[in-house]
This record gives structure tokens, C-alpha cells and sequence, in this order.
């Protein structure tokens, strides 16, 4: 009977574990978008939205609604990517099929520089010295 018991909680665990790993890209999608949508934030002066990313093992994987908006002075950069592959087949290591769609708007200042090259913050250390 104790033997029983044992066997059906390690199945159990395991049914719980597989359950997870199969959930796992679709349980990450909130939290990669978060983080994306952070990291992209703190490198460009202008807000950021992202509608959603989704991941999943074997369908494609989608950035969907990325917009960077620097006002009016500056533009803004909507784009949607998708990585053909799966999470499995880029793991493996396979050829990547990148489709890039988007629309880009900027002003231009009094002596004509594009104000979309204001969007992106100085890299650090990159300040210039006197």
C-alpha cells in the first residue's frame, strides 16, 4: 500500500512538472514582455508600449505592437517581428526566418537633422570630456 501511495505521487509530480514545462512559454510571455518593454524604455528618451509577445514551442514566436514614441519634436517607430521557428527548433540550433513589419514617422529640426537619431539614448560612458 505505501508503495502505491509513493507511485502516485511521484506520477503526480511528474504529470505537474510536464504540465509546466508544456505552459512554460506561454506562462513567460507576460513576463518577457515586461521586460522587454523595461529594457527598451531605458535606452530610448520617449515612451514605449508593447501590445504583447507570445512564445511558444513549436508555432512561432511574435513581438506584436512595439511602438516608441518621442513626441512631436522627435517621432515615432511602430514594428511587429516574427521568428518563423519555435522555441524547440531555435534551441536546437536551426536557420532563423526573421519577418520585420513596422512604420516609422519623424520630424525634421531647422537644419534638417532627423529627429528620430534623437530617440535613442547616449550610450554609457559615451559622454564627451573638455
Amino acid at each position: 500500500m505505501r508503495r502505491k501511495k509513493i507511485l502516485i505521487a511521484l506520477s503526480s509530480f511528474l504529470a505537474v512538472l510536464l504540465l509546466f514545462a508544456l505552459l512554460a512559454p506561454t506562462l513567460l510571455s507576460g513576463y518577457a514582455r515586461d521586460v522587454v518593454e523595461r529594457e527598451i524604455g531605458a535606452r530610448v528618451n520617449g515612451s514605449v508600449a508593447l501590445k504583447g509577445i507570445h512564445l511558444a514551442w513549436f508555432s512561432p514566436q511574435r513581438v506584436e505592437g512595439l511602438a516608441v514614441d518621442g513626441g512631436a519634436g522627435v517621432g515615432k517607430v511602430d514594428v511587429s517581428l516574427e521568428v518563423a521557428q519555435g522555441l524547440l527548433a531555435l534551441a536546437s540550433g536551426s536557420d532563423v526566418t526573421l519577418k520585420i513589419g513596422g512604420s516609422a514617422e519623424t520630424a525634421f529640426d531647422a537644419e534638417g537633422r532627423i529627429g528620430l537619431a534623437q530617440l535613442a539614448k547616449p550610450a554609457e560612458g559615451s559622454g564627451t570630456s573638455s
